[in-house]
């Protein structure tokens, strides 16, 4: 990440998404936040904007913080929106609408939403990655 980080911003790159996805525990977020931490510090001294998922455990507690570094004060926090096509049950519905996703953390330090979920792809298989399934 270190090396693909400091190959984009030396060839100019003026953003970089950083929506990482790994296994939480106390002891994995101290060493990935104080990774990603120097990572943003880096690209913040360099004008680059940097992007973060929020998350997609559906998290809606307020003292609970996204996944770093979208939890960083310089990093855009991006939540998942879920373009709604069917109600609850499964009966479609008239007026498709997007909202935020069910499985999108949220809270205070959102700074924006973009499309998570159900979000067609082509992946020449049938599988796609998280947030893109049809649920």
């Amino acid at each position: 990440m270190i090396k693909a980080v400091r190959y984009a911003s030396e060839r100019g790159a003026h953003l970089v998404n950083m929506s990482l996805n790994y296994t939480r525990s106390p002891v994995v977020d101290a060493d990935i936040t104080a990774l990603q931490d120097a990572i943003v510090q880096y690209l913040t001294s360099r004008n680059v904007i940097v992007i973060g998922a929020m998350g997609n455990f559906g998290q809606t507690d307020r003292n609970e913080s996204p996944f770093p570094p979208a939890n960083f004060d310089s990093v855009i926090a991006v939540g998942g929106t879920n373009y709604q096509l069917t109600d609850g049950d499964g009966v479609p519905i008239d007026n498709p609408q997007e909202r935020l996703s069910v499985i999108s953390n949220r809270g205070p330090w959102m700074s924006v939403t973009a499309p998570g979920q159900n979000v067609r792809v082509l992946t020449g298989h049938e599988t796609s990655g998280c947030g893109t399934k049809d649920e």
